[in-house]
């Protein structure tokens, strides 16, 4: 087998426009599907030199010195790994490049010039084609399958902790992974279809009824009398209560409260105030149609369950009610009664053509994380400025 280089996980752009307003502050590969990032999944088949590459102002906010032109394997971030693909990339030699049957790239071993004018001397077919996230409704797609494989690969030859409240309920107990710290308090949990992850100092608390496949990631919890419905992770630091279906949090991110929210993607540092719910299905029942920041216009999703996709630093008021295929940009407040716009735009600032006051913005969100023991960078600020800009 070929010596291993270092990866860089290149954001093809169509792609990663495809996946706004999730991706306006990073890469495709930081999202979270399953329990892990794709950055980690990656780095759970033991790449452990990992560089991304996406848009400009994204590239230098996280500041990656890595020479372009020595060589590296170039992998399309969108796609996602499994043992049989990374076989397949390990394998590759100087400028031979991995496609899909329908001719999409997966993997290139060169350097950035070649890669760049797709210079390939050898274009090497891929039998079997990766799974991949090319549009939002991807990401819930595919949820509860990544669940499953990350489950296999995160708990591999380890030992789940050990329950000490004996009020606590499970079905199918070896398909559950509890890791040290984590904390269940008179809950249940069914693992029958699915495995359950719990991760480390997470927290169930009391009347919580979980079905898998289902990820609670790293300081994360689960309130008390919460309904989770399988398919769904609540990423690092997040807390999530009534009930969710189908459902990501990427992390730091809050619904603490009573309310639905099912087939959906929550960025990082969201926060949905109490009794907020969206619309999956249409009453109608045909497909529903979801804001394109790539045609800038709507689009048939071509799913007949698709419910809200909120960016980053998005906020919403008490009683919100989104309406089926709901697009929320990056670092908007929402609220107001009845309905919400069906796509809404960055920075926005209730139900006005009104932005969301800069100075303002990055006062809320300073005190907003530092209740998750973070802080707002300086040059966090920038990157956001330029979003804004």
């Amino acid at each position: 087998m070929k010596i291993m280089s270092s990866i860089v996980l290149v954001d093809n752009p169509l792609i990663w426009k495809n996946l706004l307003p999730l991706t306006f502050a990073k890469s495709v590969s930081h999202l979270r599907i399953g329990i892990l990032t794709i950055i980690e999944k990656w780095e759970k088949y033991g790449f452990s030199e990992i560089t991304v590459h996406s848009q400009d102002y994204i590239n230098q906010y996280f500041n990656q010195n890595i020479n372009l032109q020595n060589e590296h394997i170039f992998i399309s971030s969108n796609y996602l790994p499994d043992k049989f693909t990374v076989t397949q990339i390990q394998h590759l030699e100087n400028r031979q490049s991995l496609h899909t049957e329908t001719g999409e790239l997966v993997a290139f071993r060169g350097n950035w010039v070649d890669f760049e004018n797709q210079k390939f001397e050898n274009q090497q077919i891929i039998s079997t084609k990766p799974s991949s996230i090319n549009y939002l409704w991807d990401l819930y797609l595919q949820n509860g399958s990544e669940i499953i494989k990350d489950f296999k690969i995160v708990t591999a030859d380890r030992q789940s902790k050990e329950i000490e409240d004996k009020n606590v309920i499970i079905y199918n107990a070896e398909n559950v992974h509890i890791e040290e710290g984590a904390k269940l308090k008179a809950c249940m949990l069914n693992a029958e279809n699915g495995p359950i992850y719990i991760g480390k100092n997470a927290e169930i608390k009391m009347g919580a009824l979980i079905e898998g496949p289902f990820a609670l990631c790293e300081n994360a919890r689960v309130n008390m009398g919460a309904k989770i419905r399988p398919n769904c992770t609540v990423g690092p630091n997040s807390v999530v209560g009534g009930e969710l279906n189908n459902s990501i949090l990427q992390a730091n991110s809050n619904k603490g409260h009573e309310g639905y929210l099912g087939n959906s993607v929550l960025g990082e540092w969201v926060n949905l105030g109490a009794d907020t719910n969206n619309s999956n299905l249409k009453n109608n029942f045909s497909d529903v149609k979801l804001w394109s920041y790539t045609q800038n216009e709507f689009v048939n999703s071509h799913q007949k369950f698709c419910g809200v996709f909120m960016g980053d630093h998005s906020k919403a008021g008490i009683n919100t009610m989104f309406n089926t295929g709901t697009v929320v940009g990056f670092g908007a407040n929402v609220f107001g009664g009845d309905f919400q716009a069906k796509y809404i735009p960055n920075f926005s600032w209730g139900k006005t053509d009104e932005k969301y006051n800069f100075e303002k913005f990055i006062e809320a969100e300073t005190l907003w994380m530092k209740t998750k023991k973070a802080s707002l960078t300086e040059e966090y600020k920038k990157l956001i400025f330029k979003i804004l800009n």
